[in-house]
């Protein structure tokens, strides 16, 4: 199996000829395969230990603002039917920077505590070393006083709480703005893991995966699967037809993720007849493991009506994942009122394309298309790797690339029918974008086009639109605070980035906030 560790640099002719390879290799498997064929065809096994997936994080639960159109009132005791909704807001009547209506329900000390948040976030030196002053402050600092430090202030404006008792305060107020939340559980055990995340790409040594498949790698995976069931079982307590979110390599060793996606790039069958010349006895039962995990929690989401989101991932990983998560839609979104969504990144340059293949086949084998969109989550990773490799990044050159094929995206599913879209986004743009073509294509269910942002990021867009009757929701981190940190240093670094774009007014709103509160200014005055 390959490994990042052994991949030959000295054969960039030869690298990239491989890379202009456009056809698909299996019916099943992504446009976006040049990067994944790149890592198989420059690299040979070694005998290094593979990474055991056990620091990946519970799925996310999200309990909806209210009952979704297709519920009828006998499907529970305790459910009703949803209204009719209203009427699609026109897009020049929502104001996204209305700093009263964004911060209606937060208190002056939130604010000033978001004041103080976002002015660290736009120090890049913080930022930049934000990981090594944690790592610092651990070992001198006391732990109680640590976790105190960090309670009230990045976690109290990041996160919900720490348990489900502390979060209901949070869901029930986010309620009362129309918004729903989508409860994620954010612990991770290994603080380290942090680093890698906010790097990108780390070293050769600590991303190298060999063939060898461990007893405590599966007992990592089977752990991971019952943390999933869990959180399916907590969402269909909070509430009816939530959704969870989960990542397909919690589930199985990375490097047989990396060995499966080689062989669908390649043409080979994973399932069925000639398997037996794809995989050994060993990884055969080890993926026969994988794929019952995955049936197992899609299962028990169907079973208990919670929409499951199947997150993207690195492209050396994405044939597998999408070719799988097809096999659940297949079997599962069929005349049911809950649906499992894959997600699309639309950085990458295919995106529409595998967007489109995908939905069509869909309607060919009569199942419900569901989609999250997200711009992406491993540009610097992917960008790195290209530049090592000396060949194109599977991701737009420009930010313009990736917002046109965002818009592109949306234009497809607003028009698609039946098809359900979480449009995923921090940017109004794009947000003003989906409500002018709700509008312009008169949209019979606007149910079906749903919004989220993250918990303590774009308030004033998040509250707009549950103003205006669209289902939004807030994705609301939750766990033990100092399992989180690391996710509140991606959030750091997160908004650092955003600082330059649209954070930069969410700042300005929270100024101008607290300048009417302190001292009666307006932002006329």
């Amino acid at each position: 199996m390959a490994s990042l560790a052994t991949l030959r640099w000295s054969a960039p002719k030869a690298v990239k000829a491989l890379t202009q390879r456009a056809a698909y290799l299996h019916p099943l498997a992504p446009a976006s395969i040049h990067m994944a064929q790149v890592m198989r065809a420059h690299t040979a096994p070694d005998k290094r230990s593979p990474v055991a997936p056990s620091h990946k994080r519970a799925p996310e639960v999200m309990v909806p603002p209210t009952p979704i159109q297709s519920m009828s009132s006998d499907s529970q005791n305790n459910r009703t039917t949803a209204s009719t909704p209203n009427p699609i807001t026109n897009v020049d009547e929502i104001d996204f920077q209305n700093p009263e209506l964004a911060f209606k329900l937060a208190s002056t000390s939130d604010l000033v505590l978001a004041f103080g948040i976002f002015t660290l976030c736009s120090n890049e030196r913080f930022v930049k070393n934000s990981l090594k002053l944690y790592l610092l402050f651990s070992k001198v600092v006391p732990k109680p006083i640590l976790e105190a430090i960090v309670r009230h202030t990045f976690f109290r404006h990041f996160c919900g709480g720490e348990d489900e008792a502390g979060i209901t305060p949070t869901v029930a107020r986010l309620r009362q703005q129309g918004i729903g939340s989508i409860l994620d559980y954010a612990a991770e055990a290994d603080i380290t893991t942090a680093s890698e995340n906010l790097t990108g790409i780390v070293s050769e040594e600590s991303k190298a995966h060999a063939r060898q498949y461990k007893i405590e790698n599966e007992a990592a995976c089977d752990e991971n699967l019952k943390r999933f069931q869990i959180c399916i079982e907590n969402v269909h307590n909070v509430a009816p037809q939530g959704v969870a979110a989960i990542k397909l390599s919690a589930l199985c060793n990375p490097d047989l993720l990396r060995h499966l996606s080689d062989a669908l790039l390649d043409g080979k069958p994973v399932d069925g007849p000639g398997v037996e010349e794809t995989l050994t006895k060993d990884e055969r039962h080890l993926y026969e493991r994988f794929k019952w995990r995955l049936d197992s929690i899609c299962g028990l989401a169907h079973e208990l009506e919670v929409h499951l989101l199947i997150d993207a991932e690195q492209t050396f990983y994405q044939p597998i994942i999408d070719y799988l998560t097809y096999q659940m839609q297949k079997k599962y979104n069929r005349n049911s009122v809950t649906h499992i969504y894959n997600t699309y990144q639309c950085y990458l340059t295919d995106a529409n394309e595998r967007l489109k293949r995908d939905y069509l086949r869909s309607q060919e084998e009569g199942f419900h298309f569901a989609a999250k969109l997200v711009r992406g989550a491993y540009l610097e990773e992917e960008n790195a790797l290209a530049e090592r490799l000396g060949v194109v990044s599977p991701i737009f050159p420009t930010k313009q690339g990736t917002d046109d094929a965002y818009r592109q995206a949306i234009d497809f599913l607003v028009q698609a029918k039946p098809a359900t879209v979480l449009i995923a986004s921090h940017n109004d743009e794009s947000i003003k974008y989906t409500i002018s073509r709700m509008q312009e294509h008169d949209t019979d269910k606007p149910e079906r086009v749903q919004f989220a942002q993250l918990y303590g990021m774009s308030d004033g867009l998040t509250a707009s639109l549950g103003e205006h009757n669209f289902q939004v929701y807030k994705y609301v981190p939750y766990g033990p605070v100092l399992e989180v940190v690391p996710y509140l240093l991606r959030r750091v670094n997160e908004n650092h980035a955003l600082l330059r774009n649209n954070a930069a007014l969410e700042f300005d709103m929270i100024k101008q906030e607290l300048k009417r509160r302190l001292f009666g200014i307006t932002p006329a005055q």
